[in-house]
């Protein structure tokens, strides 16, 4: 927990790190780039995707060059011992996407963020896969049952209702 004190309206100070899209535009934060291919119907269709991160990331500031902030490496290297899940992204039916994406993996890679750029081509990287928008399909409901029992009481009850109205007319005549 963090020694600062929290004042009404304004999130604790360790939340609002994690809101707080200002520290990826500070001067000494450190991201990461990655460019990933899709196919240009999963862009068109919209959906998710599922980023398997490559064990090497490129640094955004020196786009490989190397520089202070990636320690002149060039990027950013995650280990294999890393037990890490895909990362999720919602796609939103363009071309071409960019965003930036805070602390992907918490703090283990070393980076505050990832620019992420996806751009339309015929085969996508090997490290994505595509799940399209779930779409619920409708079944009809079950047809009724056609019994002798529901017959009868169907007949029966049109039969009281064609009587209530004979009986009406006749009662205004």
């Amino acid at each position: 927990m963090s020694d600062e004190p929290e004042t009404e309206g304004e999130p604790p100070a360790t939340l609002g790190s994690v809101l707080d899209g200002s520290r990826l535009d500070d001067a000494s934060a450190r991201m990461a780039s990655l460019k990933i291919d899709v196919k240009p119907r999963w862009l068109a269709a919209g959906g998710a995707l599922f980023i398997d991160l490559p064990r090497r990331l490129t640094c955004a500031t020196c786009d490989g060059g190397g520089c202070s902030r990636c320690k002149n490496s060039g990027g950013y290297r995650l280990t294999d011992s890393e037990e890490r899940s895909p990362l999720r992204i919602e796609i939103a039916g363009t071309e071409r996407e960019a965003m930036r994406i805070r602390a992907p993996l918490g703090e283990s890679l070393g980076v505050d963020g990832i620019l992420l750029e996806i751009v339309s081509a015929e085969s996508p990287s090997s490290f994505v896969r595509y799940q399209g928008k779930r779409v619920q399909i409708m079944r009809p409901a079950p047809a009724a049952s056609v019994t002798p029992v529901g017959i009868i009481s169907t007949v029966v009850g049109l039969f009281a209702l064609i009587l209530t109205i004979v009986l009406a007319l006749v009662m205004r005549s």
